[in-house]
């Protein structure tokens, strides 16, 4: 999960140790379309979070996967 935390901007959290296993509750901002914390699922404490003004700007995310 560690990966992932470079994926966006870390608006909160982004504390890790690796050799504890842990990483703090951490949420990501301005993540680039196709990044891996946008296309696996994370059970873990990472939430990327995705702005837009208008509900029609951004595709639903499993639109890429043939998902919808």
């Amino acid at each position: 999960l560690i990966r992932y935390l470079a994926d966006g901007k870390i608006l909160a959290g982004g504390r890790h140790d690796a050799d504890d296993l842990y990483i703090a509750p951490s949420i990501l901002t301005e993540i680039p379309p196709g990044c891996g914390v946008m296309q696996e699922e994370i059970f873990g404490p990472v939430l990327p979070v995705i702005g837009f003004t208008e509900i029609r700007q951004h595709p639903h995310p499993g639109s890429e996967r043939g998902m919808v």
